[in-house]
């Protein structure tokens, strides 16, 4: 029984509006950072709890070659995506997303 991944609104906004810039810089540069981003979660998905816990109960992990990190919740049978933030931006930008 495989651990079910779920996506808020927001998650899948930020995949979104990450894609469609990457789209814009070069011609397979969005399917390369959406083929990097589904391994990220594939190693979520086999072992939710093996990256770092960074506020109440928020985890975050890199997605590979891209600058970007991803923010999850593990809950008892599914992994829900909460967003993506870009690594420049600040701790305050960031708590203030999770919070939404």
């Amino acid at each position: 029984m495989g651990v079910k991944i779920e996506f808020t609104k927001l998650a899948l906004f930020d995949i979104i509006k990450i894609k469609k810039w990457y789209s814009g810089k070069s011609e397979n540069l969005h399917l390369r950072f959406l083929t990097h981003l589904e391994r990220e979660i594939e190693k979520v998905k086999n072992s939710p709890l093996m990256f770092q816990v960074v506020r109440q109960g928020t985890r975050k992990f890199s997605v590979n070659k891209f600058p970007y990190n991803v923010y999850y919740l593990v809950e008892k049978e599914r992994i829900v995506i909460v967003g993506l933030i870009h690594n420049k931006r600040s701790n305050a930008f960031i708590k203030k997303k999770l919070k939404k």
